[in-house]
């Protein structure tokens, strides 16, 4: 028996490592549940990714506190709740947030990240037969373009599900939306009762408080058949976690239990304070996980195409602002020079005048002379020229597509949400959706005209 027992430990393959000190005590740590990671929360806050080896991956320091961290079931993200009721998640590569929103009023005391097994097929599950079109019509989105002096733009293809060919070259964020065929939701808590569940960590479809549900209890122990029913008072979230059915939300939490009934409420003044489990039937999404992970994808999508609208036109208001400000400094002194030659007229008067008359009074035509000159009247042509064609190229190369694909989403989205006796349980509003089209459509309108204007004007420079 001895010789079988020292054969044994002979044949393990386990390494002991000296134990390695940090600068700062831990206060939390998760292990990756798919690669050899250890993601650690320091006293300090600072928050460090860290082989088995102990070798440090990266360290990046949030502005406000961690309360929570958990893995997403495929390892390639870290969901972190913050004390402000913020939920970020950073890429497991390098740290860096893509994507943080906030769900929550108070802090985020736990997170669960569930993703749903693959569950045998009925004939009712077969009746959702939905199929992403927009591919076929349209290429690639466009990313967001470059800002000077500014961070890139947030991407949220990181987060979310697969919705492009799967056939095309990845990247590092295209990957990890092919990763997600399946749904997962991550479930959040909070110090005030407020459970939160997000597909894919980012799309928001449930919000549950805890000191609104009726709970139902034996009342006496010799009474076993007699319920009633209760709620909880000032309730703290401990620990959150879904089915992988998704069919029940089991909750740890702590507070007051008091009967729901008025009368017996005022005859009986004393509470139940301690520690409870409670079981929460979500059988809604479970049942309905097809449509929910359909419409989660379409709106997570169009969420990444307004994020690339809202830039282009951050950039385009920087473009011409930067050309304004450039014309403004140019005809800064002509001002004072009008005055000085007794002229009450401004200087957008006197250009005016310049432009529909040609005459020019001697203030502006001393200023165009000398004072601007040929060569500062050309440079300043060019400025305002190149202004032109920037706008011109970030709405035919970013914005025009993005609106397109934009309108387009949303109508399948609302070709989806005619399917009433199936999606209205999950809260898709026909009308909402209706208004919605209504206003990418408008959108759309504006930014072609906005850019036949523009390249009208590129073309009338050409010419002259």
């Amino acid at each position: 028996m001895q010789h079988d027992g020292e054969a044994e430990a002979r044949g393990r393959n386990f390494t002991l490592h000296l134990d390695k000190a940090l600068p700062c005590p831990i206060d939390k740590a998760v292990w990756n549940p798919e690669k050899d990671l250890l993601a650690m929360v320091t006293k300090d806050q600072q928050l460090i990714m860290h082989r088995f080896n102990w070798q440090r991956l990266w360290a990046v320091s949030p502005e406000v506190r961690v309360t929570s961290l958990c893995w997403r079931p495929d390892g390639k993200a870290l969901a972190v709740g913050h004390e402000d009721g913020t939920i970020s998640l950073h890429d497991v590569e390098n740290g860096n947030i893509i994507r943080q929103t906030v769900t929550h009023h108070c802090p985020v005391e736990c997170l669960a990240w569930v993703e749903e097994k693959e569950m045998a097929q009925t004939a009712a599950d077969d009746l959702f037969v939905y199929e992403d079109r927009t591919p076929r019509f349209f290429p690639p989105p466009p990313k967001s373009p470059a800002m000077p002096g500014a961070a890139p733009a947030f991407d949220i293809s990181g987060a979310v599900g697969s919705m492009e060919d799967p056939n095309s070259p990845m990247d590092a964020k295209t990957a990890l939306k092919a990763s997600h065929q399946q749904i997962n939701i991550l479930c959040s808590g909070d110090r005030n009762g407020t459970i939160c569940l997000n597909i894919f960590g980012v799309f928001l479809i449930g919000r549950v408080d805890v000191s609104e549900l009726d709970i139902s209890t034996c009342k006496h122990e010799k009474d076993a058949t007699k319920d009633s029913s209760y709620r909880l008072h000032d309730p703290f979230i401990l620990k959150v976690s879904l089915s992988e059915n998704l069919h029940h939300l089991s909750v740890l939490c702590t507070g007051k239990l008091v009967s729901s009934h008025f009368e017996e409420r005022k005859t009986n003044q004393e509470a139940a304070y301690g520690v409870f489990s409670l079981k929460i039937n979500t059988a809604l999404i479970g049942c309905r996980s097809k449509e929910l992970h359909q419409v989660a994808l379409q709106v997570s999508s169009i969420e990444e195409l307004l994020e690339v609208l809202q830039v282009s036109m951050n950039v385009m208001q920087k473009v011409w602002s930067d050309a304004h400000t450039s014309f403004r400094e140019k005809f800064k002194g002509l001002s004072q020079l009008l005055r000085e030659h007794g002229s009450h007229a401004n200087p957008q008067e006197e250009c005016l005048s310049l432009l529909s008359c040609g005459l020019a009074s001697s203030g502006l035509h001393q200023f165009l002379a000398v004072s601007l000159g040929e060569g500062g009247l050309k440079r300043l042509s060019k400025t305002m020229d190149a202004a032109l064609r920037e706008l011109h190229v970030v709405i035919a190369e970013h914005l025009q597509p993005v609106a397109e694909i934009l309108a387009f989403r949303v109508g399948e989205l609302r070709g989806i949400s005619r399917w009433k006796a199936r999606l209205r349980s999950i809260g898709l509003d026909e009308k909402l959706v209706d208004q919605a089209m209504e206003n990418s459509g408008m959108v759309l309108i504006q930014i072609e005209r906005l850019l036949r204007v523009i390249a009208d004007k590129v073309a009338q420079k050409f010419k002259d």
